[in-house]
């Protein structure tokens, strides 16, 4: 049995700060009689449900630190200096069927809000899921992978709505591929076309890059085992500018529990609840948790949908949070084209500030400040939260 140690890290708060216990479970699976990482992989997996539990952002994962004591096992919990989430408390772990369970309470302080205000969700286009090398699918017969997995980072999306909020989930990926910094043209048209077509602030996709079957010797007193590689690479993307912000990749190899020509598939829980399947659903919530907390304190901006006297509405709503009387800076859209025939689009700001007065679920209305409509105001145009985030 892995004894799991507790490292309590209090911060000070003033007496008045609002905070509440939130209870999570997490489990994980005990690969190759690696405790120690299967404890750690349950624990942050406990942490995470407790934030979700708590209404939070998941971003406030990244508010704990879950470290191995030792490589034999044990678990140090340090909560980040300034964070939201003040302790941990262990309250039950064993090991179970195969794999690490870990019971958890956090001390959880205005769960609430994210960056010093409540959250806005980011409105989100997903591209689907490709495989790049297709001839590695026949072994178990993964062909349908891209798709199920499309789904299921989808959901995992959909998990976290303080965070996301999925407005369209496109059925084709793009025939450009381009990676983080980069600046190619043609697709940052496509990328800007699909955002401003979804009312999306941001664009996602992922690329399968490896799922190659290998065999481990077992020695003299076991038998030869198969594993399984599992990489994929996750995009975000500015639906605004067009550019990748990030691209990131994971990978994991664990253990493949089916015979090498054995038609296993995707679309039953036999293979989602394998050793296999359960790794790549742990890589696809980090990859979430890795994007929520990327873009958790970028200020939401929205487009100008119709514009009306002394009114405009733009392509927010109650779905992402949004509330009354939260006040958005106008800026106003430039687009020229260069000497090559490149189309570019940027924004300036206007100086004048938008309160919105009613808020539906999928748009909001919002009026100027003062009380004096811009006349040079137009569809397409952009709204961004004007706060101190930024």
């Amino acid at each position: 049995m892995v004894v799991l140690r507790r490292l309590l890290i209090g911060l000070a708060f003033a007496s008045q700060v609002q905070a509440a216990w939130h209870s999570g479970e997490g489990s994980a699976a005990i690969i190759n009689d690696n405790y120690g990482f299967a404890m750690r992989e349950a624990a942050q997996a406990a942490i995470r449900d407790a934030v979700l539990s708590a209404g939070a952002s998941v971003s406030l994962v990244k508010d704990v630190d879950v470290q191995l004591a030792s490589p034999e096992g044990g678990v140090l919990f340090v909560t980040r200096d300034g964070g939201l989430i003040r302790s941990v408390q262990l309250v039950k772990e064993y090991e179970y069927d195969a794999r690490a369970r870990v019971q958890l309470r956090l001390d959880i302080t205005r769960a609430d809000q994210v960056c010093g205000a409540p959250p806005i969700s980011k409105s989100v286009t997903l591209l689907p899921f490709t495989l790049d090398t297709a001839d590695q699918s026949a072994w178990g017969q993964l062909e349908r992978l891209p798709e199920a997995l499309t789904e299921r980072f989808r959901d995992a999306l959909d998990g976290v709505p303080k965070d996301f909020l999925v407005n369209e989930v496109v059925d084709r990926p793009l025939p450009i591929q381009v990676s983080a910094g980069s600046r190619d043209r043609p697709a940052g048209r496509e990328y800007r076309y699909l955002a401003e077509r979804s009312r999306s602030q941001y664009v996602m996709q992922g690329r399968i890059d490896n799922i190659s079957l290998g065999q481990v010797d077992g020695g003299l007193l076991g038998g030869d085992s198969l594993v399984r590689q599992f990489s994929m690479t996750v995009d975000i993307i500015d639906g605004l500018s067009g550019d990748v912000i990030r691209s990131q990749q994971y990978r994991t190899r664990t253990v493949w529990p089916f015979e090498a020509t054995e038609r296993v598939g995707v679309d039953s829980d036999r293979f989602w609840d394998s050793e296999y399947g359960l790794e790549v659903e742990r890589l696809m919530k980090t990859a979430v948790d890795d994007m929520a907390g990327l873009v958790a304190c970028a200020r939401p901006a929205a487009r100008v949908i119709r514009v009306q006297p002394n009114r405009v509405d733009v392509a927010i709503g109650s779905r992402q949070g949004l509330r009354r009387d939260t006040v958005f800076r106008l800026k106003y859209e430039e687009r020229f084209i260069d000497d090559q025939g490149v189309s570019y689009a940027s924004f300036s700001d206007s100086g004048l500030d938008f309160e919105v007065v009613r808020v539906f679920p999928d748009h909001s209305v919002l009026a100027p400040v003062t009380g004096i409509m811009p006349a040079s105001i137009q569809v397409r145009d952009l709204v961004q939260l004007d706060s101190f985030w930024e």
